[in-house]
């Protein structure tokens, strides 16, 4: 067990450090300065709405960033103005036990949205540096003695040898940014030869790609800078190709999408035993749907297959020890928000039977027909659409159910 938390707490390193680059290149994307540095040279052009001969290297970061800055705004405005308007998102939470409460009470005269572009201003006068144009492309090497001097998070200051070690990092790091149109592009968060983030915007969407195994390459570059006697623990595959999209309508509505562009295939031997997770490739794998004005939204989840396997050991009794199996065929649902109502629909496992495995034997085999519920904000009431259509079938196998069932009684 020690060794699979291991594996999948690096696993888990790569998905918040992607998350953690993808905002920083985002808050970067943009520009309040260029780091000293004067190219803003037009490239060649023919001229035209299109043409994006005539916009300086300054513009063009000014563009990017003022792109990114409202997707966040919209984002934070449309939850804010969502839980104003709609009763049932305070119901919803008292309904389930949450003590949640919205309100002006702790606003202070500082809009934290003005305090989030100061410090991303800030922060891109460090991260942007040398820019090189030619035509419509612009690479930006950033200043490692500029970027590592800053202060991290929060009141986390770095040591010396922490910024030595971020120098060490920065030296090899590029930003691409390549001009479409005069307000739309793309940005690529380079690592030597590896390109783990890719950010398309334009003045109403921005997307995030993420390419896991320049992930996984990437890091693994890094930790080996950090300290060569410690490389990661990563799993041998780890591939796929995910993208989030946020698209902004309004000041206070906007749509939020993920996709897996290319199956998420996981795979890798952890002491002596396979270790396994494929996730099948599907648009609009989750969607997020806000209209604060309205007061209402929506969310959704449509996952295609899902099957894994992977090595259990319970580090408080040694006998149990087996390698696990999951084969899902799907998982969906949607919930919908609305000024009086919560709404749960099509919630479902697919259309084939979920298994658990255990050592190659059927454990566990579970059917589930769709269903829904509502909340309804006005009467506190929770209302099922249909009665449960639910399959469900056990084998105590080795005896690991029982196992399961007595860890899960015991107070």
């Amino acid at each position: 067990m020690k060794a699979l938390q291991r594996w999948s707490d690096s696993i888990l390193s790569i998905l918040i450090v992607t998350f953690a680059l993808a905002i920083i290149t985002s808050c970067s994307s943009g520009g309040g300065g260029n780091g000293g540095d004067d190219s803003n040279g037009d490239g060649d052009g023919a001229g035209g709405p299109s043409d994006t001969s005539q916009v300086t290297t300054q513009q063009a970061q000014t563009t990017a960033e003022t792109t990114v800055t409202q997707g966040i705004s919209t984002g934070l405005r449309s939850f804010d103005s969502l839980s104003s308007n709609s009763q049932a998102v305070a119901t919803s939470a008292a309904v389930i036990g949450l003590g949640i409460s919205v309100g002006d009470d702790d606003a202070s005269d500082t809009d934290p949205l003005d305090q989030l572009a100061e410090q991303t201003t800030d922060f891109l006068k460090t991260s942007f540096h040398n820019p090189r144009r030619s035509g419509n492309t612009i690479t930006y090497t950033p200043d490692p003695q500029a970027v590592c001097a800053q202060q991290l998070v929060g009141s986390f200051t770095p040591t010396t040898v922490e910024k030595q070690q971020c120098q060490n990092i920065i030296v090899h790091v590029t930003v691409v940014q390549v001009l479409t149109t005069p307000n739309s592009g793309s940005i690529t968060y380079r690592y030597d030869d590896e390109a783990p983030l890719v950010i398309d915007y334009s003045p109403s969407e921005i997307c995030y790609r993420i390419d896991l195994q320049d992930v996984k390459n990437a890091l693994e570059a890094i930790a080996l800078l950090v300290d060569p006697n410690e490389p990661l623990d990563l799993p041998d595959t780890f591939t796929g190709l995910v993208e989030t999209c946020l698209t902004a309508r309004s000041e206070d509505s906007f749509r939020l999408a993920v996709s897996i562009l290319e199956a998420i295939n996981i795979a890798g031997t952890l002491d002596g035993d396979s270790v396994r997770v494929q996730v099948a490739a599907v648009d609009d794998v989750a969607v997020f749907d806000v209209d604060g004005a309205a007061g209402t939204a929506f969310s959704q989840t449509n996952f295609a297959a899902i099957n894994a396997q992977f090595p259990v050991d319970d580090p408080e009794n040694d006998e149990i020890t087996y390698n696990a199996a999951i084969d899902l065929d799907g998982l969906t649902g949607r919930l919908d928000v609305t000024a009086a109502a919560l709404v749960l629909s099509n919630l479902g496992i697919g259309d084939e039977a979920f298994t658990y495995e255990v050592d190659g034997q059927r454990a566990i085999t579970a059917e589930m027909g769709t269903f829904g519920l509502t909340v309804d904000g006005q009467t506190r009431t929770i209302t099922f659409d249909r009665a449960l259509d639910i399959f469900l079938s056990a084998d105590n196998v080795h005896g690991v159910l029982e196992d399961l069932f007595n860890d899960s009684t015991d107070p």
